[in-house]
């Protein structure tokens, strides 16, 4: 999800498999809840403005129109 996630922005990282940077990063949201309240704001927005259905259907028509040509 690194191409979806902007860190600190929308979401953030852990390394994988380490409980200890998850359970770190876990508490860091738990003392910041209006950074989490942000993140899901922004979160949200880029996801209105890049996934939703509408748009995934535009990118498979660009898709199968340059496939026909």
């Amino acid at each position: 999800l690194k191409e979806i996630v902007e860190e600190g922005k929308t979401g953030v990282f852990f390394n994988a498999g380490d409980i200890s940077d998850l359970a770190r990063k876990i508490g860091e949201l738990i003392q910041s809840p209006q950074d989490v309240k942000e993140m899901g704001l922004h979160a949200r927005r880029n996801f209105e403005e890049q996934y939703t259905l509408d748009k995934n259907m535009v990118l498979l028509e660009e898709i199968y129109q340059k496939t026909l040509i």
